[in-house]
């Protein structure tokens, strides 16, 4: 059976960072291709970041994307309030304000096999979802891949901008009843600018710096169209007919020749049941020979501020933490994303 995933983002328009799109055709396209089920995506409310005068929740790329599949995945808007406490679950909020807490549990209860949720944003709806109904994510969360954080902190400060979102959110997760699988985006962050070099500083960052050019040169033109909207910040209303534009757009071929920073692939595929090889293939996690990355059992505690302290067990805990495997991580997962991105 596929596996039912739950997408939760920060995915905004115009655009706060190219890479959430990324995620969200990567997700779309491991739906349309069988290997899961994507049961929602849930887009952060812009008022949490202190930006909502600027972006606004992405709604025509979750279009855009229906679209391009064929498929009908619906999305909700996140709460507009973010938890105060690792204890908090927002049941203070009007019912209209607290729908993307009601939509994690509406996805949960519905779910007719565990549902795996993926973490690319602000912790908020989850963490209160988990503190309003804790039995429904024992029975029916799988598990929970969380993308934020550091491997390894400097100076006892964690900085990593989706933990300095909400700290006491971000905290709560790893008081979840289910499997947590731990992603942390640097394996760790220095005071000096050059912590956002090319490389993942180390074995437990999933970040990764890859050329846009070959990802693109694989595209249908409909997907190229689908983010050349974004890129261009477009507010064309007419969204169905720029997925068939003909004419080149100039913010699209400005991008071919940028490499980007991703983030969260290595989740989305290991949510799908599924490993990178050296080379790129993407084969079923039963059928890994030589995965360039792994997740490995941890003990972990994480403080009220969002800070974790963290240690490799030996016996399965429930807790893993991404681990790269070797040099070959990079390529392999530019790799990987792109031929999953070629079949759309």
């Amino acid at each position: 059976m596929q596996p039912s995933i739950l997408h939760t983002t920060d995915l905004f328009h115009p655009h706060c960072d190219p890479d959430d799109h990324f995620d969200l055709a990567l997700q779309f396209a491991l739906y349309a291709q069988g290997h899961t089920v994507l049961r929602q995506v849930l887009i952060d409310h812009p008022a949490r970041t202190h930006m909502e005068e600027q972006y606004a929740p992405a709604a025509v790329a979750m279009a855009q994307m229906n679209v391009i599949t064929g498929k009908n995945v619906p999305f909700r808007v996140g709460c507009p309030q973010g938890v105060r406490t690792r204890s908090d679950d927002l049941r203070g909020l009007s019912p209209a304000e607290r729908g993307g807490v009601e939509a994690i549990l509406e996805t949960l209860r519905q779910a007719d096999s565990p549902v795996r949720i993926i973490v690319v944003g602000d912790c908020s709806d989850v963490a209160a979802a988990f503190r309003s109904q804790p039995e429904l994510f024992r029975e029916k969360c799988g598990r929970i891949y969380v993308n934020a954080g550091t491997g390894r902190i400097t100076e006892g400060k964690e900085r990593e901008w989706n933990v300095a979102l909400n700290r006491p959110a971000y905290a709560a997760l790893f008081d979840l009843p289910c499997p947590v699988y731990w992603c942390p985006c640097f394996h760790i962050i220095h005071d000096e600018p050059e912590y956002f070099g090319p490389n993942n500083q180390g074995e437990n960052g999933s970040v990764f710096l890859a050329e846009q050019a070959p990802v693109f040169g694989r595209l249908s033109r409909r997907m190229q169209n689908f983010f050349a909207y974004m890129f261009e910040c477009s507010t064309d209303p007419m969204w169905l007919t720029w997925l068939d534009r003909k004419a080149p757009s100039p913010a699209l071929e400005e991008e071919r020749g940028l490499p980007r920073r991703f983030y969260s692939t290595a989740s989305i595929f290991h949510g799908a049941g599924l490993e990178v090889e050296p080379d790129g293939s993407v084969v079923p996690e039963a059928q890994a020979r030589e995965p360039v990355f792994t997740f490995e059992p941890i003990r972990v505690s994480c403080d009220d501020s969002g800070v974790t302290r963290w240690e490799y067990a030996e016996a399965d805990t429930g807790r893993y933490i991404l681990k790269v495997s070797g040099p070959r991580y990079a390529s392999a997962m530019a790799e990987a994303m792109g031929r999953a991105l070629e079949v759309l």
